[in-house]
């Protein structure tokens, strides 16, 4: 598994417990995403831990060419790092997922494993509760088993519809002008390189997206996630409150929030949504800066 941990030059006061923030990338990408948001949470004295999925960026998991990569897998992953970075007597309040990364933070808030790490609170960047998905991600919700299956076998169209479809997701996930430019073009070239390159080299990134897709994404498994995070956000979880901030770009067309979705989330109890104008899926590529001024004044609540 590759992570990183990055620690604030200052020292703490000796005895003192280093605040520790988690940052889990989203479908596809890595835990180079949050390069220009790590820095920022760093500069306020936060040690953050980021790391990749198994089968994305630098990590390779086991199982082939279509990793299992369902709830189990993923939480067992976040347990794992923490165990090694932290021990296991270290608390990890604050929690940040993007997309996928957003549903996983959900689950290890919930996770009961998880409990001695006090996690109270969450900054879920567009997660994705709702997905409006490319037509091949929609065939593989109706028989996830067969398609899982072929990817292990590795047959070649298959794997290159899903990389295809993922190549024009990527198009579709930059905030664009009613005119169908980008908001942030330069943003849009460097994420499409990255995932040209990671397709190109990383000799499972097929089947992790896959297997992340099938297991995490579907229709059925998204109905779950929200119905977790209404029960964690209102209810808090055994008697622990945990406070989310939920940030979405405005021009968001691959978990698009509107207002059925958005009447939903304000129903819940302790969160908060934070709408960002002129982004879209990827505005941790697009412009981070007010992701972070937005988590960083909600963490502050949880190390005061």
């Amino acid at each position: 598994m590759q992570f990183v941990v990055e620690q604030p030059a200052a020292a703490q006061g000796e005895g003192a417990q280093p605040k520790y923030a988690v940052l889990i990338h989203g479908l596809g990408t890595s835990l180079e995403v949050y390069d220009d948001l790590s820095v920022e949470l760093v500069s306020d004295g936060f040690t953050v831990i980021r790391y990749d999925f198994l089968n994305h960026g630098f990590s390779v998991g086991n199982g082939g060419k279509c990793m299992d990569l369902g709830a189990e897998v993923m939480v067992t992953q976040v347990r794992e790092l923490l165990d090694v970075v932290c021990g296991e007597e270290e608390k990890v309040h604050a929690f940040v997922g993007h997309s996928t990364g957003g549903i996983v933070s959900i689950l290890a808030a919930n996770c009961e494993e998880l409990d001695g790490r006090e996690i109270n609170q969450l900054g879920l960047i567009s997660p994705a509760l709702w997905a409006d998905k490319p037509l091949i991600a929609q065939i593989a919700d109706k028989v996830p088993g067969a398609v899982s299956y072929l990817l292990q076998q590795g047959v070649p169209g298959l794997s290159f519809a899903i990389a295809d479809a993922y190549l024009k997701n990527c198009d579709e996930a930059f905030g664009r002008g009613n005119d169908g430019a980008y908001f942030y073009p330069e943003a849009y070239a460097k994420a499409k390189a990255f995932n040209e390159k990671l397709l190109k080299d990383h000799p499972n990134a097929v089947g992790g997206i896959g297997g992340a897709n099938l297991n995490m994404l579907t229709g059925t498994a998204c109905t779950e996630w929200r119905a977790i995070l209404k029960d964690v956000a209102s209810n808090g979880v055994r008697g622990r409150i945990v406070n989310t901030r939920l940030i979405f770009g405005n021009r968001d067309v691959v978990v698009p929030f509107g207002s059925k979705h958005l009447d939903e989330l304000k129903r819940m109890s302790n969160i908060t949504l934070v709408e960002l104008p002129n982004q879209g899926h990827e505005s941790l590529y697009e412009d981070s800066a007010p992701i972070a001024a937005t988590l960083k004044k909600q963490f502050e609540r949880s190390y005061a």
